[in-house]
């Protein structure tokens, strides 16, 4: 009896070393996951984050203007324009450009004839002012486009009638910017410095003293004893050296030539004599 009482005693107490195995194991568990917990939570979280590109600014797209008003060409003689930088920004900047621009060409004298009034301009910005309280996009952007529009042509009227006079042209109330190139000038008389044959029968090739702002040049020749001077055109140049072909052999001739520029074609040159070989 004594020994099946301690084989009993042996097993009940091996039972509970191993519920305490058991229990410590499961307590030390627990203990790792706290501290596993937090530690993940004291550092920053990068790997769940997601890198959202930023936005780019879209820029609107305007329909084209739909006004039926004759265009202002502006002209090639102004070495002044407007600046239109006004019209990029946004709308409440635009109108309030545009608000300062009609206040000073109000009763201006050097600005009498706009291409646009301003009964047209209040017109217009009434119509928009209409469509953008009922939230009606596409038609408010039509008429907003169209006010861009008429802006530009009093610009290029302002540029046209200032006189390349900047206190004239700011006094319109837009800002000037300076050309890149000068303004053009009339064409005058050309000179013809030198003419010398060619490989070829019957060819001359003159040079001609250059014109500025010629955009190209036009030549001609006549027979040197013809009273009339009945000319013969040719093919004429863009630059200062000018062929002549198919000149009468063993003739005297005389050769001219004249520049042409964006305003107007100049004087008629000397009549330089040769005799084509």
């Amino acid at each position: 009896m004594a020994k099946s009482k301690i084989k009993d005693l042996m097993k009940v107490q091996a039972g509970q070393a191993i519920q305490r195995i058991a229990e410590r194991r499961v307590v030390e568990y627990l203990e790792r996951r706290a501290a596993d917990s937090i530690s993940f939570l004291s550092k920053p979280i990068f790997v769940f984050a997601a890198i959202v590109p930023a936005k780019k600014k879209v820029q609107q797209v305007l329909p084209a203007p739909n006004l039926k008003m004759k265009e202002t060409t502006a002209s090639p003689l102004n070495t002044l324009v407007a600046n239109l930088a006004y019209t990029y920004g946004s709308r409440p900047k635009f109108f309030f450009f545009m608000d300062n621009a009609w206040a000073k060409l109000k009763d201006n004298a050097s600005y009498p004839d706009l291409p646009v009034s301003k009964d047209d301009w209040d017109t217009e910005k009434d119509l928009y002012d209409k469509a953008k309280s009922k939230r009606l996009t596409e038609t408010s952007d039509q008429h907003y486009s169209n006010l861009i529009y008429m802006s530009k042509q009093n610009g290029v009227a302002v540029a046209n009638g200032c006189g390349n006079e900047l206190t004239v042209f700011i006094s319109s109330g837009y800002i000037a910017n300076k050309t890149t190139k000068t303004a053009s000038k009339k064409m005058g008389k050309v000179v013809i410095k030198k003419c010398r044959d060619t490989k070829r029968s019957g060819e001359a090739m003159i040079t001609l003293e250059e014109m500025p702002g010629a955009q190209f040049y036009q030549g001609c020749w006549c027979l040197a004893d013809d009273p009339h001077q009945k000319m013969t055109m040719c093919k004429g140049s863009k630059g200062k050296k000018m062929l002549f072909k198919d000149l009468p052999l063993k003739e005297d001739v005389l050769l001219f030539a004249w520049a042409v520029g964006p305003l107007d074609e100049g004087n008629l040159s000397n009549g330089f004599p040769w005799q084509p070989r």
